[in-house]
């Protein structure tokens, strides 16, 4: 995965659609990278808290606006659910700091 910080600010990250336990802090931008032809879509797991500022479910890389990491939310490890990973059946998250 790469990032890209700017001065003072929040960091992008670039995880793979399917990397699982990728790092971020709250108010980063994310943008998954190597989704599936033709897209997928990010969805919340189960009563686990959503850890992005879309509504779920959203299209990617098709969705209506920017993915942030919600800012202000506690250091923990989040799970979401992406539809088209061949690992099916185990959610992907994210440890936000």
């Amino acid at each position: 995965m790469t990032t890209k910080k700017p001065k003072d600010g929040p960091t992008t990250r670039y995880p793979d659609i399917c990397a699982d336990g990728w790092p971020a802090n709250p108010g980063d931008p994310v943008e998954w990278q190597n989704p599936p032809q033709g897209g997928t879509t990010i969805k919340q797991y189960g009563n686990n808290r959503w850890p992005f500022t879309l509504a779920s479910p959203f299209p990617w890389p098709n969705a209506p606006s920017a993915v942030l990491i919600l800012p202000n939310l506690p250091p923990n490890k989040y799970y979401y659910w992406v539809d088209s990973c061949p690992n099916e059946g185990a959610p992907k998250s994210v440890d936000v700091s």
